[in-house]
């Protein structure tokens, strides 16, 4: 580009030889360029730093992220089965214990199942394993098997009969981590509504929760990879950042449309439309 300029220049200069101080202005105009250029190549290096130096840091949060989310339920599981190991035990304190290490070991699958999903949508491009799947049928066991896990009130009003075009595990991972999402930041008291609507062979999802609710500012960076809130609540929350992106990414493999708004008088509703 540079060599480009300087040859116009130097054209134009030749053809008006007319002009006094030709020498000059040549000069200064390879000087004008080379400045341009200079500026021009500092400001995308500088672009190109801070974008490497954000998604280092980026990339640190998460390992941290990771290392706290995997030494903490392998620490509790072992610390119960340490207990269990006791003959005098009785047996509700028992039975707790065991719950809780269930609960903990769905935790550490839940996260692998997640970092698994990530790594592996960075090199799919589109989805070779779609089947016509029972879509309603998918959120009713979804909803049903979060009610039992986590004991939390959700609110269904999901029509029947909704089959789409998709893949069935990637659906069930989408509507997982939005569920999660909705559990995470929301008090175990609020309710969670999930609704299902048809019309015009258009169907949205809508995912709705009384939590902390999003600030404007966030509502598109939260789909980031490894991204986390600088939200002090937000930030306490178990999590990895993923799985958002996730579930933004499994949206623009089957061309879904996505997006977050405020509930009243708070929280959030996620908002997901597709063709059927």
């Amino acid at each position: 580009m540079y060599v480009l300029l300087q040859l116009g220049w130097w054209g134009y200069l030749i053809i008006r030889e007319d002009l006094p101080g030709n020498r000059t202005a040549m000069v200064i105009g390879e000087g004008l360029v080379f400045a341009a250029i200079l500026i021009f190549a500092f400001v995308k290096l500088q672009q190109g730093l801070s974008r490497e130096i954000n998604l280092v840091r980026k990339e640190k949060n998460f390992m941290l992220a990771v290392s706290h989310e995997l030494k903490t339920p392998i620490a509790a599981i072992k610390l119960s089965l340490d207990a269990l190991k006791r003959n005098d035990l009785p047996l509700q304190k028992q039975t707790t214990l065991l719950h809780h290490s269930s609960s903990e070991i769905r935790r550490l699958q839940s996260l692998t199942d997640n970092i698994l999903l990530a790594s592996q949508l960075d090199q799919i491009e589109t989805t070779k394993t779609t089947q016509v799947i029972p879509f309603s049928e998918i959120l009713l066991e979804e909803c049903k098997r979060f009610q039992i896990i986590n004991g939390r009130d959700i609110t269904m009003n999901i029509i029947s009969d909704v089959h789409i075009r998709a893949d069935s595990e990637m659906m069930r991972a989408l509507f997982s981590n939005l569920l999660d999402n909705a559990i995470k930041y929301s008090s175990p008291e609020s309710s969670i509504q999930v609704s299902l609507t048809s019309e015009s062979h258009q169907c949205q999802l809508r995912i709705a929760d009384e939590g902390i609710g999003i600030a404007d500012s966030e509502k598109t960076k939260i789909f980031e990879r490894f991204y986390r809130s600088n939200d002090e609540i937000t930030r306490s929350a178990h999590g990895t950042g993923i799985g958002l992106y996730i579930v933004k990414s499994i949206c623009q493999l089957h061309h879904f449309k996505i997006k977050v708004e405020n509930n009243l008088p708070q929280g959030s509703i996620f908002i997901i439309q597709f063709a059927v």
